[in-house]
């Protein structure tokens, strides 16, 4: 009885926080909803990327065009070489995991807990402490990425006439690009 009431109390918890939760989650999405539509109505579109007015200064705009930048972003290290807004340099390491699997079963009457350890290599974006391993001699991973991760962005872009601000493009995986924010300078 007692694990009854347990079980009928901790599943009328659980629904509060659901409930909770979803609230938070709906007033979000309806906070997000408002933006946007309030961006969408302060946004001025351009029929051309080539002139700029006065009147579009700070403001947000909509225009569509190549985007250009002054200079290449190097990263030296590796002789990487590339006219973009951003260069982004990410790192991963093949290193050791461990997987811990334990078992149960009966035997004379006990249970009893069987543990074994079995280790692949992975690519991991994050490093892997093997100092806690159970077979550490075997299966040991540096301490430290021999390189790090770093991000280049373009001092100067722009699109057309128009200049972005600094931050406000992204360059995509497929080497196509998404303006955020353009300001009129």
């Amino acid at each position: 009885m007692c694990n009854f009431a347990f079980g009928c109390i901790c599943g009328a918890l659980l629904v509060c926080a659901a409930a909770i939760f979803l609230l938070w989650n709906e007033g979000r999405a309806v906070r997000r909803a408002q933006i946007l539509d309030e961006a969408l109505s302060l946004c001025h579109p351009l029929a051309s990327n080539e002139v700029v007015f006065d009147t579009h200064n700070g403001h947000l705009v909509h225009l569509t065009g190549s985007l250009t930048t002054t200079e290449p972003l190097i990263d030296v290290q590796f002789g990487v070489s590339i006219w973009s807004a951003r260069l982004r340099r990410t790192v991963e390491m093949y290193q050791w995991v461990e997987e811990r699997r334990t078992t149960e079963h009966e035997e004379d009457g006990e249970t009893r807990s069987v543990v074994t350890y079995h280790y692949t290599r992975e690519w991991r974006k994050e490093l892997v402490d093997s100092r806690f391993f159970d077979e550490q001699w075997l299966h040991k991973n540096p301490s430290t990425f021999p390189v790090g991760y770093k991000e280049w962005r373009a001092p100067q872009t722009t699109v057309g006439s128009f200049h972005l601000s600094p931050g406000n493009s992204t360059s995509s995986r497929k080497h196509t690009t998404h303006v955020h924010c353009v300001h009129a300078i």
